[in-house]
């Protein structure tokens, strides 16, 4: 599935693999986010070679896109704060990058990391 924008020049399509691209590294960028969340498991994946796409869905409606993802966030840092700039930085890194409207980001806190801080 493909979103289309029209220009007076022609037609600029971007795949989703570009929008989920956009959308992780977008999300990886916020302080305090130590990364997506994989897929679950499931039965019919145990067969088949995960792709790092699949942790991002993409919902395309007309010329607008909804965007659902679980992150993984570091102990101590403030969850809720961090959901809502992985919102506002997904949705300007697409909006900047492609063009395309995005209309809804959902946010998952799928886990907390523990970091280590003992050096051994």
């Amino acid at each position: 599935m493909e979103v289309k924008s029209k220009f007076q020049q022609g037609t600029l399509k971007v795949s989703d693999e570009v929008i989920s691209s956009v959308a992780r590294l977008a999300a990886c960028e916020v302080e305090g986010i130590i990364g997506i969340a994989e897929p679950e498991a499931s039965f019919g994946r145990m067969f088949v070679k995960p792709d790092k796409n699949d942790a991002v869905k993409i919902k395309i409606s007309g010329d607008t896109v909804e965007i659902s993802l679980g992150v993984l966030v570091k102990y101590g840092c403030k969850a809720a704060v961090a959901a809502k700039r992985v919102q506002e930085n997904i949705k300007a890194a697409l909006q900047n990058m492609t063009g395309i409207m995005v209309s809804r980001v959902d946010v998952l806190i799928a886990g907390v990391v523990f970091e280590n801080n003992k050096k051994e």
